[in-house]
Formats: structure tokens, sequence, C-alpha cells
């Protein structure tokens, strides 16, 4: 099945999919130049976008994407998130505001699923996103990335929409192995809560939360998460910061093909 990743970041969201074996990622869009050296590093051959304004069929037509079935993304949350400096005006936020350009995309393509990230607020704007993708049932989950087995504490809401031309069916999920007991000996409390600034949660954390792996070698960070050189620490904290835990998007794959039966 072909994904198209919106607001890919350093694609969580592909790493994840593609783990099933069952999904190819055709194609990114991502305007953070840095964040664009990291999806080159690692899927060399898939095109990349930088202005969501700015692609529509017709351009994925001329870069030889032809189909997709999956769309995937989580748009920026600055209007959104309580602990966020920007605007507070959700939905109508200048950055926050640009779901509408992944509602543009969603009919101009018309995948047969969407999956979007956000925080946890996001579900106060359900009648705005029942709107603004009105070709899909929508079903939200409520995750944190600890229960997936994760070495932090990121409560996030996923979206996912299943075309309903094509049977609107209520497609949910939930951690394929109980990890409650993550959470015992006082666990929950020593686990990172995962921000992007400066001054919070060590680069080592945050990398265990990406890579899956609770002993990350703080000394061999760079080499962990398979980033380009040269890279410094601020861009380093900021975009593991903003990343998806692969744990969890492998999950939702699963999901998106076991509804498929």
């Amino acid at each position: 099945m072909n994904v198209l990743d919106l607001f890919a970041g350093i694609g969580g969201f592909s790493l994840g999919f593609e783990k099933t074996g069952r999904f190819k990622t055709v194609g990114f869009v991502e305007w953070n130049t840095d964040a664009q050296t990291v999806l080159r590093k690692h899927w060399i051959n898939v095109p990349i976008f930088g202005d969501i304004q700015k692609v529509t069929r017709s351009s994925l037509w001329e870069a030889g994407i032809k189909h997709v079935d999956v769309l995937t993304g989580g748009f920026p949350c600055t209007d959104l998130s309580n602990a966020s400096k920007g605007s507070h005006k959700g939905l109508e936020g200048e950055a926050s505001g640009l779901v509408y350009e992944y509602g543009r995309l969603a009919k101009e393509l018309y995948p047969s699923y969407i999956v979007i990230e956000n925080v946890v607020q996001i579900k106060k704007y359900k009648q705005q996103l029942e709107d603004i993708f009105d070709d899909y049932k929508l079903t939200y989950t409520d995750t944190d990335a600890i229960d997936f087995g994760a070495y932090c504490r990121r409560k996030r809401t996923f979206i996912i929409g299943h075309l309903r031309s094509r049977g609107g069916r209520a497609v949910s999920f939930k951690p394929e192995v109980d990890r409650q007991a993550l959470r015992s000996g006082g666990c929950e409390d020593s686990a990172p809560m995962l921000l992007p600034w400066k001054g919070g949660v060590s680069l080592e954390r945050l990398s265990s939360c990406i890579i899956e792996d609770t002993e990350v070698n703080a000394s061999r960070i760079r080499t962990s998460v398979r980033l380009p050189r040269g890279m410094g620490d601020g861009k380093l904290y900021l975009m593991l910061g903003n990343s998806l835990s692969p744990l969890i998007t492998e999950v939702i794959g699963n999901a998106i093909l076991g509804d498929m039966l």
C-alpha cells in the first residue's frame, strides 16, 4: 500500500508503517531542511516536497506518484498545545491551520485511509475535523508511548479515517503487548515526558523513545539514531522531540491491514 507522509519530520510514521512489510512510502511533504536531510539519508529515492500548500495531484503525478492508499501526518500543534507559546487560535491559527491543506489533499487524492497525529487537545475540535474530513469516518485513540514499550511518556491522540464510500468503518488500535508493568516501581515517574526544548529531557532519553532502546549509550547518540553527521545538538533535540515512536505507528499500520481483511 502506498503512503504519502505529510508533515513528515524525520519519518516516524513511515518507519513504523514500513516495518509491517506491507506499506511503501512514495513521497514526503516536509518543509524543514534539516529534517529533509534525514529523510534523504534513509529514503534515498523517495521524492520530498517542501511546502504543502504547493503540493497538488498534478505535482505528485509529475513526480511519479500515481496512487496513494494512506495519507499520514501530524500537522503543527503550535496553536493547540497547552505547552505551546503559539497563538492558541486552534485550527484557525497560522500553523495548526495547515490541517486544511491536509484536508484538501485528502479530497484530491481520495486515499482509503488517513491517519492524523496531534496533541490530545485536538479532540476539542472534533466538529471542525469532521467538517474538514467529511468523506471519512474518524476514530480517535488516545495513546501514551510508554504503553507501547517506549521509555518515555508522550501522550498523543491518533485519528484514523476510513473512506465512507468504502465502508466508513471505525478503525481503532491498542498496544499489542500489555506494557502496564513498565509503570510499576516508580518507572512512570522516571520516564521522561518528551518535550522539544532545551534544558528538558536529555538526548539519550529522547533517542530511547525513537529507536526503541531503553539502554541507549549517551556517547553513541548520533550513531544510534542514525542521523547525518554535522547536526548540532539543538537541531537533533528538536527533531527527536517532534518525532513519533515507530512502536506506535507500526501498531497503527497493522490495525489498518487488519481492517482490510
